[in-house]
């Protein structure tokens, strides 16, 4: 076992503005038996999060072979339809992270648990990205590129 230290950096980008997520190029697998626990096997996410940082981002999401979204690098995700919260499930490959389980056992947010697809992202009327570090921040889809057109053309084909 190792343990790592770092100091918590500043958000990026203004105080008080919603944090920025990108979307990552790369796909996650559908059956990944490790994907249930946070573990030292990180490169692709840590490789994500950098990416996001370099372009002035908090972190970039991932979606799944199967097209649905799972998390962020850092992060689980909120994403608000119609009014109401809903967070990728656990079974489409998120992680059951500790502030993602607080806002589902919360009444007064009433989050629930289901696939959500590109579209989905592309519609959403609000987006949090939540650790049990940083809490709830509020966020907004940015960036463009590869990764960006897919989820578009992903969105269009839905």
């Amino acid at each position: 076992m190792s343990l790592r230290q770092a100091p918590l950096l500043p958000l990026p980008g203004p105080p008080g503005q919603p944090v920025r997520l990108l979307v990552a190029p790369q796909r996650l697998p559908v059956a990944n038996p490790l994907a249930a626990h946070k573990t030292s096997h990180r490169a692709l996410y840590d490789a994500a999060v950098a990416a996001a940082e370099a372009q002035g981002a908090f972190d970039s999401l991932f979606f799944n072979t199967a097209g649905a979204l799972v998390e962020g690098g850092r992060s689980s995700v909120l994403v608000k339809l119609d009014g109401r919260w809903f967070t990728p499930r656990l079974q489409d490959g998120a992680l059951p992270g500790v502030m993602r389980a607080q806002l589902l056992a919360d009444p007064l947010v009433a989050a629930t648990e289901r696939r959500l697809s590109a579209a989905d992202l592309a519609r959403a009327q609000g987006l949090w990205a939540c650790n049990a570090l940083r809490g709830v921040l509020p966020a907004v889809l940015v960036g463009e590129g590869a990764a960006l057109a897919d989820l578009r053309a992903m969105a269009e084909s839905a």
